[in-house]
């Protein structure tokens, strides 16, 4: 029998297709060695975290507030009298027009007394008529008398008759000018409920833009309440943000800004800082720092809320750790002031910092143990281990 039917009786396979075959699973266990090297260069080491290093260098802080757009000219609108408000048709920001309603108090006692006033006045005109026609009559009379005293030489009517007679004259006289007065007072009663009651439709005196809109339908005010803080002028902006004692220090002088808000599509609108106001009397120590926008204003308009990004002094060759790294924490433990190093064993270790100035992405922090080069945990490469545990049904560990 030959070898290849001696092969083929005992179901031995070829040495020259059992080499390939050999090759071939080579082959394979190679590509797959290399697919796991790969994606293990891609995804970084097996661990459950990811891992950023601490650096040294130099960072520009910035200090990110809320506040205010103001327009020149700004002036407070506040009520004139006391009074219930009850509607503010008014904007709580942007343009208005010379003489538009902002807000209506409750006039109804007004109207009342103008009202009132009227029918005194209408009630002492009568009294008036009634004093005219009374010095009429005692006029007349008197005529009479000093015609017949004349005629008579002086025989008729007596003396008496007479002096009663012109005093009757003096006594109207005197009720009509007492009418009269009270009638005149009464008109200006009544021009003086007309203008409180008129007063109850709160206007703008100009045009301009509302900057803060202070009261609220329901509210009852009193005579020199802010009702409406207007501006005058919105063609230059300038944005008031409150600071601390401490960061007023802080602030450079004419530092840089950037201003952003939603109506902003084409990106933040720079801005410099132009003084920051005297502390307040109250001794809380905030303070106002105030700047001004660089080029036109639209489409800002006063009384926009606006976040202002102040550029702080530039830090040099401090250490830096990614502003992630110090909002990591491991399950159960607090972020805060501190940053995780994985340790030889692979599992986090606490390093406490003390934490200084940010550009909102890289923080400077203070530590002894920390040294550049150093890995800091900034995040789960995952779910974290709680939120695992949360998300696993109950019942199953």
């Amino acid at each position: 029998m030959t070898s290849p039917e001696l092969d083929a009786f005992l179901g031995a396979t070829p040495r020259r297709a059992g080499f390939a075959w050999a090759s071939l699973v080579a082959l394979v266990l190679a590509i797959g060695v290399a697919f796991m090297l790969l994606m293990r260069f891609l995804n970084g080491p097996d661990l459950p975290y990811y891992t950023a290093s601490v650096e040294r260098g130099d960072v520009t802080p910035t200090l990110s507030l809320h506040g205010t757009l103001h327009g020149a000219g700004e002036t407070d609108l506040r009520a004139e009298q006391d009074g219930l408000v009850l509607a503010v048709p008014g904007p709580a920001d942007g343009p208005v027009a010379a003489g538009q309603v902002l807000a209506r108090m409750d006039d109804t006692a007004l109207l009342a007394d103008v009202a009132q006033a009227r029918a005194t006045l209408a009630q002492d005109e009568s009294e008036a008529d009634r004093a005219r026609i009374a010095l009429a009559e005692a006029t007349a009379k008197l005529d009479r008398y000093e015609n017949v005293w004349r005629r008579s030489q002086h025989r008729a009517p007596s003396l008496n008759e007479m002096e009663g007679a012109r005093a009757d004259v003096a006594r109207a006289s005197v009720a009509l000018s007492s009418a009269n007065a009270k009638a005149s007072a009464d008109e200006a009663v009544i021009r003086s409920a007309q203008v409180r009651a008129a007063r109850a439709s709160v206007v703008a005196p100009f045009a301009g833009a509302v900057v803060a809109r202070l009261v609220t339908p329901g509210q009852q005010v009193t005579a020199g309440t802010p009702l409406f803080t207007l501006a005058t002028n919105t063609d230059r902006l300038t944005v008031s943000v409150p600071v601390t004692a401490a960061q007023a220090m802080r602030i450079a002088p004419h530092a840089k800004a950037r201003v952003l808000a939603p109506a902003l599509s084409d990106g933040p609108r720079g801005a410099t800082l132009d003084h920051i106001e005297a502390a307040p009397a109250s001794g809380d120590g905030q303070r106002m720092a105030i700047l001004t926008l660089d080029g036109p204003a639209a489409p800002l308009h006063p009384g926009m809320a606006v976040t202002v990004d102040i550029d702080m002094p530039a830090r040099k060759n401090v250490l830096l750790v990614p502003d992630s790294a110090l909002a990591f924490a491991p399950p159960g433990k607090r972020a805060g002031n501190a940053v995780w190093l994985l340790g030889s064993d692979n599992q986090p270790r606490q390093i406490p910092v003390a934490v200084e100035a940010s550009d909102g992405k890289r923080t400077e922090v203070i530590a002894e143990t920390l040294s550049p080069g150093a890995q800091v945990i900034t995040g789960w490469r995952h779910s974290s281990p709680a939120q695992a545990g949360a998300s696993s049904p109950a019942g199953k560990p």
